[in-house]
């Protein structure tokens, strides 16, 4: 019913029943399945799940055998987005891109450890000023592959994504 659940992040402590209303019922995914001939596919898209804490651990033990596509973007293209993103949202007090990068480490320190310490924390600063943060997509990745097969992922990039949509996937 929308893009971005952020179920696996921000949104799990409104439980599993929550995170499944978004989704079709058996009834019209057999529907679908009937009329078109083809099984029903359904998935969501939440970017920040790849760097979230817990998300990995969350999704692992709900929907072990999900199949994951993963779409990274050119990192300093990405970290430089997020932030113009977060001046547009006026969350970012930082004028420039250089001091919220030059902040980051110091301004992330305790939300970070209070993410890792408690899985029930939902962080807001982590989500708008984890410009650098969220472009270690080596580190990420890593905790998805230590609890899910790497044959369950399709990392991609984005730029190949957005030339040839059909390709990529294939």
């Amino acid at each position: 019913s929308q893009k971005e659940v952020h179920y696996f992040d921000y949104n799990h402590y409104r439980g599993e029943d929550w995170y499944r209303r978004h989704f079709p019922l058996a009834s019209e995914r057999d529907l679908f399945t009937a009329r078109h001939g083809r099984p029903f596919i359904t998935g969501e898209a939440s970017p920040s799940y790849v760097s979230h804490e817990w998300a990995p651990q969350r999704l692992a033990g709900l929907l072990p055998d999900a199949k994951i596509i993963v779409a990274l973007r050119e990192p300093v293209d990405r970290a430089y987005s997020h932030f113009q993103m977060s001046r547009r949202e006026e969350e970012e007090p930082f004028d420039s891109f250089e001091a919220a990068v030059a902040a980051e480490e110091q301004r992330l320190a305790p939300e970070l450890a209070r993410s890792k310490a408690d899985p029930r924390y939902r962080s807001w600063p982590i989500g708008c000023w984890s410009y650098l943060m969220r472009s270690s997509y080596a580190e990420q990745l890593e905790r998805w592959f230590a609890l899910l097969p790497r044959e369950q992922f399709h990392i991609l990039t984005l730029e190949d994504l957005s030339a040839q949509p059909q390709e990529t996937l294939d």
